[in-house]
């Protein structure tokens, strides 16, 4: 059996159609557990409604206390051999569980990740994770794709989890950026198997106002929490892993830079993170890591410590 996880959290505009792509997956083998958090409106009354004529569909009901605790929660009530994480307004193909199942189970691996693609009013509108490859990593190998961060999804969604896996790891509550990155982190450390199967199966859609399309946020800075956290681990645990931790640690920063940089009311009201993230790039970066950086990111820390030594120059002339 394959569990698969669902927080709703008012979602009720979305989450039929959702549920009905779970129900109606070709491999029939599956509990959908779905988790209302403290939605406030039919959202719940949706899901019951499922609840009632499909005994594969269980509701648990929380206060709202955030899409992690929420995941927590339901895998403490799964059944299944195997995990999966939806959200409440993305589409799943026919066969995506299938897929996944019978990749991890063919192949003893801990965890299989498919392609994703974007839709919106029901059409592909471009594919960011979908390249059609199989390539089976061991513990080593996944860790060091997962931190070089190439073209790599870090969603929990598209995923399936063995239950052993995710019986001993949660979600960090509290953390509101990249909690999924962290999450799949955990799991590869004590993972033996993980397989990409690069096929495009799950569909989500961005929309306006979530924490990927907006602007600037603060809760971005959760986002270098988490490479601080992987960077901690790797030093402590997996220390040949040490220049990727760095190279994952480099790119969070350099995002967050790049959207202080696009929203410069950011850089006053922020100003002390701002010189962290400024600082944690420029004695992170060195050519040992450059190899692993795209070409414009090379560039632009390089002026940054251009332009450091120049401000030096001028203050000790003066």
């Amino acid at each position: 059996m394959v569990s698969i996880i669902m927080p709703v959290f008012n979602a009720q505009m979305y989450m039929r159609e959702t549920i009905d792509s779970v129900l109606a997956q070709s491999y029939s083998d599956l509990e959908l557990i779905i988790v209302n958090d403290g939605s406030t409106d039919e959202s719940l009354s949706i899901a019951l409604e499922y609840e009632a004529i499909d005994s594969r569909v269980k509701v648990i009901t929380q206060t709202n206390m955030g899409v992690s605790c929420a995941r927590n929660i339901g895998v403490g009530e799964a059944k299944g051999e195997y995990i999966v994480f939806i959200d409440a307004d993305d589409l799943l193909a026919e066969d995506m569980i299938e897929l996944l199942f019978s990749t991890a189970n063919n192949n003893k691996a801990d965890v299989v990740s498919c392609g994703a693609g974007v839709i919106s009013d029901g059409k592909l509108i471009r594919e960011e994770f979908g390249t059609n490859r199989f390539v089976k990593f061991n513990h080593r190998e996944a860790l060091e794709f997962f931190l070089k961060g190439k073209k790599v999804n870090i969603g929990v969604w598209s995923k399936i989890f063995s239950r052993d896996i995710a019986k001993q790891i949660q979600f960090r509550e509290g953390i509101r950026i990249n909690e999924d990155k962290l999450y799949i982190f955990d799991a590869l450390m004590i993972s033996n198997t993980f397989i990409l199967n690069d096929v495009t199966k799950y569909y989500y859609m961005k929309r306006e106002g979530s924490a990927t399309t907006r602007k600037f946020d603060e809760r971005w800075f959760d986002s270098l929490l988490v490479a601080d956290e992987i960077r901690r681990r790797i030093d402590t645990e997996q220390r040949e892993l040490n220049v990727f931790a760095r190279v994952n640690m480099v790119k969070a920063y350099y995002w967050v830079l790049l959207l202080f940089y696009k929203n410069p009311w950011a850089i006053k009201q922020y100003n002390d993170k701002y010189r962290e993230v400024i600082s944690v790039i420029k004695k992170n970066t060195s050519i040992d890591i450059y190899r692993y950086l795209t070409r414009n990111m090379i560039i632009n820390i390089s002026l940054l410590k251009l332009s450091a030594v120049l401000l030096e120059r001028i203050k000790v002339k003066r």
